[in-house]
């Protein structure tokens, strides 16, 4: 993406709110932000900032709040409004075209629901409207399952994650696969399901490692609402379902807690071995007392950070990468091209958990 100076060919363009209206000119602006495919966005006036999350109810979600509320006090000038999707994608469409239509909002942070429902909101009718909006993982305009830079939808500002791709996940049940002990079969709970987009990206990285590893399977699985009550009574009927079952794979880790109490409750601790994926305080702690066997980070905050790092250095004329993989942290020397990145109790180190 390129920064330009306001030249005098942007005089009549849309200011974001905080200038003198839609209609004025951009003459105040020092900065002018080119998002592709061919929008000019004055970056004038204070950040305000509309935050569109599909739900707040979950370890993630609210580290991410909390940082934003911690943060954004500390930004002269700037405001937010964190908006709860619910987990309903009309009730979160509705959000996002109302915030548009207030002319309130210069920017955007958008974990889309619906990423496909949300296109054109998000891609076209905010970037119109002099919105820079930046989206973490949960990918929109049917983009979720590819890699790098295509992960960033045209309009806006930049992409921040990785770490929920087809290409990452494919790398962890591989990983999975050649370091489980036993018959390779496994339980699984899964993102909610669709429209909610990342549960796709998981069958697709099953299938690709059964074609590579065939005794491997996922004998049973089942789509939660992320939280540990769904997640324990999901994995409740999974574990009496399936008795043939060696192990036990985990989207995120309310899951993993949810699971783990299924199992105390039905007798059979130690009998799955348990795969996380999140490395939340409480997996860490799970896995240091051996209850899960491995565990993949999700980092809210440096993701969060990054997303609103990428706004604030647009506006204030800064280049701004596209793609930012790993969640915003530095990815791993020996880390695969997807970033992927595995702990054990042996190799967790000075980790530190994020939610």
């Amino acid at each position: 993406m390129t920064i330009t100076a306001a030249s005098a060919l942007l005089l009549a363009a849309a200011v974001l709110s905080g200038c003198a209206g839609e209609d004025s000119a951009a003459a105040d602006c020092d900065t002018v932000v080119q998002v592709p495919p061919d929008y000019s966005i004055p970056a004038c006036g204070d950040p305000h900032l509309a935050v569109f999350l599909p739900g707040t109810n979950n370890a993630d979600l609210q580290s991410r709040i909390q940082y934003l509320e911690e943060t954004i006090p500390k930004i002269e000038g700037a405001t937010m409004t964190i908006f709860d999707g619910k987990f309903d994608a009309t009730t979160q469409l509705n959000q996002i075209e109302n915030a548009i239509q207030s002319g309130q909002y210069n920017a955007a942070i958008a974990a889309p629901v619906d990423g496909v429902l949300m296109c054109d909101a998000l891609s076209k009718k905010a970037p119109a409207a002099g919105m820079l909006v930046v989206v973490p993982n949960l990918a929109i305009c049917g983009l979720t399952a590819e890699e790098g830079e295509e992960l960033a939808a045209p309009g806006t500002l930049a992409y921040v994650g990785g770490t929920q791709s087809p290409d990452y996940w494919t790398d962890y049940l591989t990983w999975i696969v050649e370091h489980h002990e036993g018959e390779p079969k496994f339980i699984a709970l899964t993102d909610p399901p669709a429209p909610f987009p990342l549960t796709a990206n998981f069958q697709e990285a099953v299938k690709r490692v059964h074609e590579k590893y065939p005794e491997f399977e996922i004998v049973g699985e089942a789509a939660t609402d992320l939280t540990v009550a769904g997640s324990f009574a999901e994995a409740q009927a999974l574990i009496q379902a399936h008795p043939e079952a060696t192990g036990l794979v985990t989207m995120f880790s309310t899951e993993t807690e949810g699971a783990l109490q299924a199992l105390q409750a039905a007798g059979a601790e130690g009998s799955l071995t348990v795969y996380d994926k999140g490395a939340t305080g409480f997996a860490v702690d799970a896995l240091m007392d051996g209850r899960i066997a491995a565990t993949s980070p999700e980092r809210a905050i440096t993701s969060t950070a990054a997303m609103l790092n990428a706004i604030l250095d647009a506006r204030a004329g800064k280049d701004v990468s596209r793609f930012i993989g790993n969640d915003g942290a530095p990815i791993p020397d020996d880390a695969p091209a997807s970033g992927f990145t595995v702990f054990t109790a042996d190799t967790l180190g000075d980790f530190q958990p994020e939610n």
